[in-house]
């Protein structure tokens, strides 16, 4: 069975609030890594279609 490199370091410490501390540091990692994924193909995505006043004038 395969462990985890995060799950080994937080079995090796003693004390419970830093296991609980690091447990939830990851998870916040981990969450705001995916948001800012998410939020930068959002960005780059209306950067590709937007279009302003200047380019429609300039299209006609």
């Amino acid at each position: 069975m395969e462990e985890k490199k995060t799950t080994r370091k937080v079995e090796k410490m003693a004390n419970p609030v830093k296991t609980l501390w690091w447990e939830t540091y990851q998870l916040w990692d981990e969450v705001l890594h995916q948001v800012g994924l998410e939020v930068e193909a959002k960005v780059k995505a209306k950067a590709k279609f937007k279009i302003g006043p200047y380019e429609l004038e300039r299209r006609r």
